[in-house]
Order: C-alpha cells, then structure tokens, then sequence
C-alpha cells in the first residue's frame, strides 16, 4: 500500500490525474495477492477496511460521510 501511495504522490507531482492511473496497477496486485492468501488464513481479510480508508484519503477530497462511507 505504501508503494502505491508513493506512486500517486509522484504521478500526482507530475500533474497525471485521473481514475485509472499506472498507480493503481499496485492496489490490483494488492488485492489479487489477499486474494491467494485467502485460502491460506482468513485473517487478511481484516486488512481490507484499512486499505479501504487509505484508498480514499488519498484519492478523494476527505468528507465527514465520504469517510462512512469508505469505511462501511
């Protein structure tokens, strides 16, 4: 997650914006990962709700009920 934080913060200083940036091939792989380590402990799935809440931090202006949102 912090590489693909990393990764915005210099597309981002570049002036790259946009919802589909090279970026996000971080957080597929993030997933697709939690994904494969699903059917080896359950205990990953608690990450999801953090990297839910960073995602959004990051990406969108931060709102009292964006944030409820994200974190639903």
């Amino acid at each position: 997650m912090l590489k693909w934080e990393q990764s915005v913060t210099i597309e981002e200083a570049q002036g790259i914006t946009g919802h589909f940036t090279k970026a996000d091939r971080w957080i597929i792989l993030i997933f697709f990962l939690m994904g494969l380590s699903v059917g080896v402990h359950l205990l990953n799935i608690l990450v999801i709700p953090a990297i839910v809440m960073i995602y959004y931090f990051k990406r969108y202006k931060p709102s009292k009920w964006g944030g409820v949102i994200a974190f639903w």
